[in-house]
């Protein structure tokens, strides 16, 4: 995915894209809710795995198993976006990351 092409899509509201990203990409769980102590709130949760932090369905849809999941990423600037994560098989490592 191209900055460019991810900028057009901000631009429409009822417009989504769905792209791959690096399974190494790092994200973050959602910001935590302000707690009143003084001093600057938290931007973002704790880092998340893409291997131990996503339920994955117990069936499989299609030849995947699939996990999904509301993240903080900041590959075009810091967004909220929905992270899936696909498994073909649940004990071998060969997930990938949209």
């Amino acid at each position: 995915m191209k900055k460019s092409l991810v900028s057009v899509v901000d631009e429409y509201p009822n417009l989504d894209l769905i792209g791959n990203a690096r399974s190494d990409s790092v994200i973050y769980d959602l910001a935590p809710a302000p707690t009143g102590r003084k001093g600057r709130p938290a931007k973002h949760g704790q880092r998340l795995s893409i291997d131990e932090d996503f339920a994955l369905s117990d069936e499989k849809i299609g030849d995947y198993y699939m996990g999904v999941r509301r993240v903080l990423t900041n590959l075009f600037g810091a967004k909220e976006v929905l992270a899936y994560v696909t498994w073909q098989h649940k004990k071998i490592c060969r997930q990938r990351l949209f």
